[in-house]
């Protein structure tokens, strides 16, 4: 059997009865994550173009956008939330990348689509999971040669298998056209990489490859002559790695479920950033420090990363890898939001002042030699040290940041959260009602009952 096929009979044929309690709670925890984190991010411009390209050429009233209560076409739909879910990259982090941001747009909206049940939802999104992680991990180059070669990391480029499984999955195709299906998306893989000045193209770029990948759904749909290899073919994965690693295909499928080993972010802020904010808001909360208390904060180790040496941040995406910027901006006291990365603050004279705080006494650390430490299943090991006006000296050393999978939120907390990020945009009613629903997802007919919820549209569509 091929890679391709290996891959596309698991995921094809994984149904709700099949998948352990843990998994489906997990997936529970992502969605509602995931769609939070992005209405969160409603008033920054890069969601709101992606919802108005994704209104703009009219269609079907198929699926809803987070942010707003426009229906469009399925793959409208999963282009405007996909680029909304990276928009504060606050969404999950599994050891590849952004998962969520083309699982989640794409089940939620072709189940919309379909008028599926919650359970189908919920196996499509963890179909989703188990094939682009195995996939994406396969794929995984060796980082002392990709350093050496200085060549972009495919971070966002293998994601398209996460839309691409998920929207298969909820048109309900079996292991042919899901074999099919894969074998389009790794044709149509995009060879997308992270520079220094991308900008908001970055965020959009997540948008793009969802969609991209919920088009490979689409056209598998509609017919096309017939390949079913497409993970096996040479050329495929060359362009985004310099060797591969096939047994991750079959790695402890129906076994060990990798959606439960994904991280889901406490923080607005890149991976990197969310043990050492930990650690400086325990600081914080444990000694009863206000922010113009600190006078010093230093990081060991510094994580090589967009802007992370930079003391004003030109652009939000820089912001949210800078943990200057990041520590300067928790100091304030306001709390996580878009907010943090309001051009004012970006350009603010005091936040500038109150960066220059942080210090790293060590050498960087490449955040590809990071990854290979989550690759393990652990974390990197941080320590945060605060010196104070007064002469306090307070330190503190942690490897796995809140919502980690060995720290995990519970789904209560998770909605706890949600709640407070979705209400200032759709109300309290709306986000009360949704956030509470997530619990008995599976016990619902038609999922298009829950994202009424958020974005009522009086039935349209159906």
């Amino acid at each position: 059997m091929s890679h391709t096929r290996e891959i596309a009979k698991f995921v094809s044929g994984l149904g709700y009865g099949d998948i352990p309690g843990e998994a489906i709670e997990r997936a529970k925890e992502i969605t509602l994550h995931a769609i939070a984190v992005a209405v969160a991010g409603s008033g920054v411009s890069t969601s709101q173009t992606a919802a108005r390209l994704a209104t703009a050429g009219g269609g079907r009233p198929e699926a809803s956008l987070w942010c707003g209560d426009a229906r469009v076409p399925a793959a409208e739909a999963t282009f405007a939330n996909g680029a909304a879910s990276d928009v504060l990259d606050w969404e999950d982090c599994a050891w590849t990348g952004h998962a969520s941001a083309g699982a989640i747009p794409a089940a939620l909206a072709f189940s919309e689509r379909q008028g599926l049940s919650g359970r189908r939802f919920l196996a499509a999104v963890v179909a989703a999971y188990e094939g682009y992680q195995r996939i994406a991990m396969a794929l995984q180059p060796d980082v002392d040669a990709l350093l050496g070669e200085n060549r972009p990391w495919g971070l966002v480029s293998w994601q398209i298998f996460a839309s691409a499984i998920a929207a298969g999955h909820a048109l309900g195709f079996d292991e042919g056209r899901m074999a099919a299906c894969v074998s389009a998306a790794a044709y149509a893989t995009p060879n997308f990489r992270t520079e220094e000045g991308d900008g908001d193209l970055y965020h959009l770029a997540h948008g793009l490859c969802a969609r991209l990948g919920a088009d490979c759904a689409s056209l598998t749909e509609a017919g096309f002559e017939y390949f079913d290899n497409g993970l096996d073919d040479e050329r495929y994965w060359r362009q985004l790695s310099n060797k591969v690693d096939w047994g991750w295909i079959g790695h402890g499928l129906g076994e060990r479920w990798l959606i439960g080993e994904t991280l889901l972010k406490r923080w607005p802020a890149n991976v990197w950033a969310q043990a050492p904010l930990d650690a400086l808001d325990a600081i914080v909360r444990e000694n009863g420090l206000a922010g113009d208390d600190i006078t010093s904060i230093r990081v060991t180790p510094q994580v090589e990363i967009i802007s992370a040496d930079a003391k004003i941040p030109v652009t939000y995406m820089e912001a949210q890898y800078s943990f200057r910027y990041l520590a300067a901006m928790y100091l304030t006291g306001l709390e996580p939001s878009a907010a943090w990365f309001s051009p004012g603050k970006i350009v603010d004279e005091s936040i500038r002042k109150r960066s220059e705080i942080v210090s790293y006494p060590t050498p960087k650390v490449s955040a590809l030699k990071m990854f290979e430490i989550f690759w393990q299943g652990t974390f990197p090991e941080v320590t945060v040290e605060v010196e104070t006006r007064q002469g306090g000296r307070y330190g503190r050393t942690l490897r796995h940041p809140k919502g980690h999978p060995r720290n995990r939120f519970t789904l209560g907390e998770v909605q706890g959260r949600a709640f407070d990020l979705i209400a200032p945009f759709k109300g309290e009613a709306r986000a009360g009602a949704f956030v509470e629903a997530v619990a008995r997802l599976e016990d619902l007919g038609d999922v298009r009952d829950w994202t009424d919820k958020l974005s009522p549209r009086g039935g349209a569509g159906r």
